[in-house]
């Protein structure tokens, strides 16, 4: 049941780096067309690339949180651990950004879940990753798609968002 979150981010990426990276929550990590292993050297890198491409204002990155549901937890009959949370970002990451510099951290406080810091500009034409909804519809088709070949419940987002605003209607919530 992965559920995807995305914010277009203009915080400091390195203040969003160490809270992402907070070493009590982290239980895998790993990055994408980056040169090094400390999360530091990233956040240059990726300053350097938006700097080359003359893209150093606006949109630096994106913030993406894939969360898994409570029951492909080991200790609920599930089977997901550091590795394969880990193998599912890689996975993730290549086939959305291919082009963009990302660096993530699977975290685990309760909930499973990842969260992706993805550089908004491409490595190759420079141009910055512009997440419409058609984008961001397609990122959550995505994350079902890798939880059905992952071995993990799948979410139909789509049923849930309707349930959801049926919900708020009956509750007289604003949408």
């Amino acid at each position: 049941m992965p559920i995807v979150k995305c914010h277009a981010n203009k915080r400091a990426l390195s203040d969003t780096v160490s809270y992402i990276m907070n070493p009590l929550k982290v239980i895998a990590s790993g990055s994408q067309w980056t040169m090094t292993e400390d999360p530091h050297k990233m956040v240059a890198q990726m300053q350097e690339t938006l700097r080359l491409h003359g893209k150093q204002k606006g949109r630096q990155y994106y913030h993406v949180k894939v969360a898994f549901s409570p029951m492909d937890r080991p200790e609920n009959g599930g089977s997901l651990n550091a590795e394969k949370v880990n193998a599912y970002a890689a996975k993730y990451a290549a086939h959305l950004w291919p082009n963009n510099e990302v660096i993530w951290a699977c975290q685990d406080h309760g909930t499973i879940h990842i969260h992706f810091l993805v550089a908004a500009c491409d490595l190759e034409t420079g141009k910055k990753l512009n997440v419409n909804n058609q984008e961001y519809c397609r990122w959550k088709d995505f994350a079902q798609t890798l939880a059905v070949e992952f071995g993990l419940t799948p979410l139909d987002w789509r049923e849930a968002v309707k349930q959801k605003k049926i919900r708020d209607r009956q509750t007289g919530t604003p949408i």
